[in-house]
């Protein structure tokens, strides 16, 4: 009988050990750019009318998917105390389910717009809400658009 109670505590065991949940993966990572372009990389004649500069960013997630991405353009004329910043936020269609997502948009840059150079920094948000935050230095050292002129 011994024998026989130890045998079945052995399987019961094993079967506990089995049939245990598996631990949840956490999504501690966030997403990372993958692409980012901008055209035209030179803007003329908002002075005559608005101008439209278009972006296109790809990013890549590990486990919850790429949620949005977000691209602000900003330039300061710091001879004037001149700020002028734009952002576009894409969400990305089917999120969380995607492990890459890529959008396309535009930002119109009003008549007037200040010339000179441009700045363009870039976050890219995953499902559960990590962050990656590009700086324009960063966007530039990936090899990615970075700035663009207003003439």
């Amino acid at each position: 009988m011994r024998r026989y109670f130890t045998a079945l505590l052995m399987v019961l065991s094993i079967c506990a050990i089995l049939l245990r949940p598996a631990t949840a993966a956490q999504d501690v990572t966030p997403p990372t750019l993958a692409g980012f372009t901008i055209s035209p990389t030179t803007v003329t004649g908002t002075g005559d009318a608005p101008q439209t500069l278009t972006f296109t960013a790809t990013a890549t997630d590990d486990l919850s998917g790429v949620a949005a991405i977000q691209v602000t353009v900003r330039t300061s004329d710091t001879n004037a105390n001149i700020l002028q910043d734009m952002r576009l936020t894409f969400a990305i269609p089917n999120a969380p389910t995607l492990s890459t997502g890529t959008i396309s948009g535009s930002i119109t840059l009003p008549q007037f717009s200040h010339t000179g150079t441009w700045v363009v920094l870039v976050e890219v948000k995953d499902a559960v809400q990590n962050v990656q935050a590009y700086t324009t230095s960063q966007l530039a050292a990936l090899g990615f658009a970075s700035t663009f002129t207003v003439q």
